[in-house]
């Protein structure tokens, strides 16, 4: 089996409540359901605050009770 290597450049997006990394389409036919693949990440940028530019209560809270 012949391995292909793709690099990208992706921002973490959100859904729901789960951080997600979008495959775009134009691999769709070499990333299909079941596919193993072999992921390193770099962090070239992190978002401004913790969560973003938004405010969470749900994190704030975390933080005043030390968990």
């Amino acid at each position: 089996m012949k391995h292909s290597q793709f690099i990208l450049t992706k921002r973490i997006a959100k859904h729901g409540s789960q951080s997600i990394i979008v495959i775009p389409r134009i691999l769709e036919e070499n990333l299909k359901p079941g596919t193993i693949v072999k992921m390193t990440l770099d962090i070239l940028k992190k978002p401004e605050g913790f969560l973003g530019h938004r405010k969470s209560k749900r994190f704030s809270r975390v933080l005043k009770e030390g968990k």
